[in-house]
């Protein structure tokens, strides 16, 4: 650039940036429900750690966002089991009357990455969608998604 506009050269092929990124979409809500006196909120993100959008349920003690802000809840996350998902334990247990009743916030992450297009995947119950390994895969053939452990902890 500097020899450009010195004039000492007419013409250069010059790279200004880099090849265009995959889209990465911010956090969205797609669905909010009262919930014991609370709020239980779906969330949709990307998540660089499994390179997917990933979903988790949230519960909030209060409906009212003012209440929300400048005071953070304590949080339990409550991971699932094999074959769960992120709504199997907030939808089953029954947990929101004592979570509202301690004002706690309660995380219900998604069990594994989605829709990898990993052969053999989707179709094995016990290791691929939702099978609920918390654990990050060293094997190449699984690493760029299956970082579950790293999703949960960062």
């Amino acid at each position: 650039m500097d020899v450009l506009h010195s004039g000492k050269c007419l013409r250069a092929v010059v790279l200004i940036s880099s090849p265009p990124e995959v889209k990465k979409e911010n956090i969205k809500i797609t669905n909010s429900v009262s919930h014991f006196g609370g709020q239980l909120l779906t969330v949709t993100h990307w998540s660089e750690s499994v390179n997917g959008f990933m979903n988790f349920n949230i519960f909030l003690p209060d409906i009212q966002i003012d209440e929300q802000r400048g005071n953070p809840y304590p949080a339990l996350y409550c991971l699932g089991g094999l074959s769960s998902n992120h709504e199997n334990f907030s939808i089953k247990s029954g947990f929101g009357a004592y979570a509202k009743k301690h004002r706690i916030a309660v995380i219900f992450p998604d069990t594994s990455p989605r829709n990898t297009n990993i052969e053999g995947v989707a179709k094995d119950w016990e290791f691929g969608d939702s099978a609920s390994f918390y654990v990050d895969a060293t094997s190449e053939k699984y690493q760029k998604h299956f970082q579950m452990f790293t999703y949960l902890t960062k």
